[in-house]
């Protein structure tokens, strides 16, 4: 009676304790699942990032061109075919 006893106690503790250990590794792989799929998040918004950094910096050199009369008037010129006094346009279509 007393090996019956212990053999019961003996399996409710092993199925107890692999229940536990099962929800552990389940929480685990979760874990890393979601460690994974955040690094590939992140690696894609730092590409993003570079990028909006790049444009930024040509926005900023083209701000800082417009500033300067100079290339302000050059650019209409060939942009919107502005003319200085005296000066005549003729279109060249390609």
């Amino acid at each position: 009676m007393k090996r019956k006893h212990k053999l019961k106690k003996s399996i409710v503790r092993i199925i107890f304790s692999f229940l536990i250990l099962s929800l552990m590794f389940g929480s685990i792989l979760t874990v890393l699942g979601r460690v994974i799929s955040l690094n590939k998040e992140k690696k894609a918004l730092e590409n993003t990032l570079g990028s909006t950094k790049t444009k930024k910096e040509n926005l900023e050199d083209e701000m800082n061109k417009l500033n300067d009369e100079d290339y302000v008037a050059r650019y209409a010129r060939e942009k919107y075919l502005f003319s200085k006094e005296g000066e005549y346009i003729i279109k060249i279509q390609k």
